[in-house]
């Protein structure tokens, strides 16, 4: 899977970096799904229950955790200039 490696390439190669990708909503939400472990059905009802807004900004940080490099989101789906336009 293109986004598994994608995170490993990062955390290999980009360890203590910060980092910015650039994504469409659906691959957002399979990288949420490797990123929170999520199955199936839980990764459906976040879809539905939560869409990722166009042109939206979502972060996540780094952080060690027992020991281990985890993500961590700190943002979802900020739209900076909603009502600004």
């Amino acid at each position: 899977m293109r986004a598994h490696s994608f995170f490993g390439t990062v955390a290999r190669d980009y360890a203590g970096m910060d980092v910015l990708t650039v994504v469409h909503g659906l691959w957002l939400i399979l990288a949420r799904k490797l990123i929170h472990h999520w199955n199936i059905d839980q990764t459906v009802a976040e879809f539905n229950d939560r869409p990722i807004e166009n042109a939206s900004v979502t972060v996540y940080r780094g952080i060690q955790k027992n020991g281990k490099s985890r993500l961590e989101l700190d943002t979802l789906n900020l739209v900076p200039w909603q009502d600004q336009l």
